[in-house]
C-alpha cells in the first residue's frame, strides 16, 4: 500500500491532538470517538467530520468500523489517564483493582476495541507513566496477548525532546518500537540573546529590570541555540499581548478576578500560587509563573499558567502553543473547556514524531 493512503483511527479522540500529528506526517484520518461532545466539535472542525460522539462502553468496535467506513491500518488511543496518574488524589492503590475498575477499566475497553478494529499495521495507546509501573505493566501485556499481541512495548517519549515547551513524559503501549529521541542539552539560562528582552507587550521597567538582573548582560552566539530545549519565551516570545489589535485565534485576555491578579503581583518565575493534592497525599502546584528560559511544567486540565512577565494568565493560543498545536488549530467551547481540551490532548509534536517513525519502517 502507498505511504499516502495509510489510515488510522482515534479512540478517545478528544480534540485530536494525537490525531493531528499523524494527519500532518500524511496520515490518512478516518474518524474518532470521544463522549466529550465540545471536544469533538474541535476534532471535527481540524481532522475530519466523521466524528462519533458515543461512550466506547455503550457500542462495539464493530459499530465504528462501519461508521468510519473501513478497517484502519492504525489505530490510537489515548484513555482517560486519571485512574493512573499521580495528580488523582482518588487513585486506587491495588494496581489490578486501579485497572479494572472505572476510570482505568476504559484501557480494556481500548484493548478489546483494537481487537475488533484489527489494524493492519497495530496500535498505539497512550497515557501517563505511571500505568507502566510493575504489576500494571505486566497485567496490560497479558491482556493484549489475550488478543494476539505476544510482543508490545512501552514506548516512553518526552516531549521536550521533540521541540515541545512544556514537560510532558508519556508513556505509547505498542506493538511498535520507537527509539526515544535524544536528551537534549539546555543551554545556560543564565546567557540569552539580548533581542530576546526587547519585544515583550506589557513588561513594565521593574519587570525587565528582575529580567536584566536574572540573566545578566551577556550574549552569546544564536548557533549555541541549535539542538537546545525549546523555551516558553521561543515559543510564546512573538505574541502580541492579547488586548492588543492582532489577527491569532484564540488570543484574548483569559478571565482573571481582580483579587486573584493582586495575588499574582508578587509570583516569581517558577513559583505557584497554590496547590492541589495528589496521589499518596503528594501536592501539585496550579497558578504557575512560568520562567521564560526554561520549559513550562506539565500541562493538565488543572494546570494554570501566568505569564513570565505579564500579571495575568495565559491565553488559549498561548496554552496551546506550550501543547504544540499549530496556531490555526480552532477550538470549541469556553475558556475552561478549551483549556482542558488542549491540557488532556497527546502532544501534536509527539504524535507526528511517532508517526514519521512508522513511515520510515514501512516497506516501500
Amino acid at each position: 500500500m502507498p505511504l499516502a493512503n495509510l489510515t488510522y483511527c482515534d479512540l478517545f479522540c478528544g480534540c485530536g491532538g494525537f490525531s493531528i500529528g499523524f494527519k500532518e506526517a500524511g496520515f490518512r484520518p478516518l474518524g474518532g470517538i470521544d463522549v466529550d461532545k465540545m471536544a469533538l466539535e474541535s476534532y471535527k472542525l481540524n481532522i475530519t467530520p466523521r466524528a462519533w460522539n458515543k461512550d466506547v462502553t455503550d457500542v462495539f468496535g464493530m459499530d465504528f468500523v462501519r461508521f468510519i467506513g473501513e478497517r484502519p491500518d492504525i489505530v490510537l488511543a489515548s484513555p482517560p489517564c486519571e485512574g493512573f496518574s499521580d495528580a488523582n488524589a482518588g487513585r486506587i492503590d491495588d494496581a489490578w483493582e486501579r485497572l479494572y475498575s472505572p476510570p482505568g477499566s476504559l484501557t480494556i475497553e481500548a484493548i478489546d476495541w483494537i481487537c475488533d478494529l484489527d489494524p493492519r499495521i497495530g496500535f498505539i495507546i497512550e497515557n501517563v507513566p505511571a500505568i507502566g509501573d510493575g504489576p500494571l505493566a505486566i497485567y496490560i501485556a497479558d491482556e493484549l496477548a489475550r488478543i494476539g499481541y505476544k510482543k508490545v512495548y512501552f514506548n516512553m517519549i518526552r516531549a521536550e525532546r521533540v521541540g515541545s515547551a512544556s514537560k510532558r513524559p508519556r508513556f505509547f503501549i505498542s506493538n511498535l518500537k520507537f527509539e526515544e529521541p535524544p536528551e537534549i542539552p539546555a543551554y545556560n539560562r543564565f546567557k540569552v540573546v539580548s533581542p530576546v528582552l526587547g519585544h515583550d507587550a506589557g513588561v513594565d521597567d521593574d519587570k525587565r529590570a528582575a529580567v536584566q538582573s536574572d540573566t545578566g548582560d551577556e550574549s552569546i552566539d544564536e548557533a549555541e541555540f541549535e539542538h537546545c530545549l525549546v523555551t516558553v519565551q521561543d515559543v510564546l516570545g512573538d505574541l502580541p499581548d492579547p488586548s492588543d489589535l492582532h489577527d491569532f485565534i484564540d488570543h484574548e485576555p483569559a478571565p482573571l478576578s481582580s483579587e486573584r491578579e493582586k495575588e499574582i503581583l508578587r509570583l516569581k518565575w517558577g513559583n505557584s500560587l497554590m496547590q492541589f493534592e495528589g496521589s499518596n497525599g503528594s501536592m501539585k502546584n496550579t497558578w504557575i509563573r512560568l520562567h521564560p528560559f526554561d520549559i513550562a511544567p506539565i500541562l493538565m486540565g488543572k494546570s494554570t499558567f501566568i505569564h513570565p512577565f505579564v500579571d495575568r494568565q495565559l491565553s488559549i493560543r498561548e496554552y496551546a502553543r506550550l501543547q504544540g498545536f499549530p496556531d490555526s488549530y480552532l477550538f470549541c467551547g469556553g475558556f475552561t473547556e478549551k483549556k482542558n481540551q488542549i491540557g488532556e490532548a497527546v502532544s501534536p509534536l509527539v504524535a507526528r514524531y511517532i508517526a514519521r517513525r512508522i513511515l520510515e519502517g514501512y516497506p516501500r
